[in-house]
């Protein structure tokens, strides 16, 4: 290899590195924004707070690449450290800015849980763990129960207990997923989750033995004091969603009610 050879490999080379340099310089994240996406009288965040919040803890992706940037690990060290936030996209602002676009979590539902020191998980309708609290509040009282036959032979029912909880986790329970899916759909008819809680009083979820098959139900009882049963909730799930609703804005219902098949 001639020596003219060696020196223009040599300064392209350099050059390279000297670019790769600059690069890592320019793009690498030095500025990070929180933004709350909706904002009411009702919420308890503030971006100040929250960049605050999360300064403290360490959790930012300063001096990371903008290219590079892990969103998925980001976004849950984000939701970890603050359990009321729900993260909706990481907006990178070139060369070197990130956007933390979020919303305020509500929390609707008070999950009774097995803990030394409290009672209750407050959660969303993500059933993601709000805060953990001595009371149910005035939130929703949501319980999960099963039957099951004790040495007798006979049904009764049993309370299903969820342990170990924190703020910031997530529930996990093979119920969770179509009752996710039941309370989308009543949010597409425009309930809100402070109207739930106006309407509602106690949600037991429960699966209720037939002769045919085994269904998951859910009953409300009403702050007025009447039971609402949904049989088997997630078949033909619109139109119970339908009538339910119909139910509970009729003032003149005193009764307890089924929806069923």
């Amino acid at each position: 290899m001639s020596k003219a050879v060696k020196v223009c490999i040599i300064s392209i080379s350099t050059l390279v590195l000297i670019l790769v340099l600059l690069l890592t310089l320019v793009f690498t994240i030095k500025d990070v924004k929180a933004n709350l996406l909706i904002t009411s009288a009702s919420n308890t965040l503030t971006n100040e707070s929250v960049m605050t919040e999360l300064k403290s803890q360490d959790v930012l992706p300063y001096n990371q690449s903008v290219f590079f940037l892990n969103r998925n690990k980001v976004t849950a060290d984000i939701e970890k450290t603050i359990p009321k936030i729900k993260v909706v996209n990481l907006e990178i602002t070139f060369p070197n800015a990130i956007n933390i676009n979020y919303t305020e979590r509500v929390p609707v539902f008070a999950v009774k849980i097995s803990n030394s020191t409290y009672s209750y998980a407050i959660v969303d309708e993500d059933f993601k763990v709000i805060s953990l609290s001595m009371t149910d509040a005035d939130y929703i009282n949501f319980s999960f129960t099963e039957l099951q036959k004790n040495d007798e032979s006979q049904l009764v029912k049993k309370e299903i207990s969820f342990d170990n909880l924190k703020a910031g986790d997530f529930m996990c329970h093979n119920y969770l997923k179509e009752l996710k899916a039941f309370f989308s759909l009543l949010k597409q008819y425009k309930t809100t989750e402070s109207a739930l809680i106006k309407i509602y009083e106690n949600i037991e979820v429960y699966m209720r033995h037939t002769l045919e098959s085994d269904h998951l139900s859910i009953k409300f009882k009403t702050i007025k004091g009447y039971n609402v049963d949904i049989y088997n909730f997630s078949n033909d799930t619109d139109r119970k969603v339908k009538q339910l609703l119909s139910i509970v804005s009729n003032s003149e219902i005193t009764a307890n009610q089924i929806i069923g098949d």
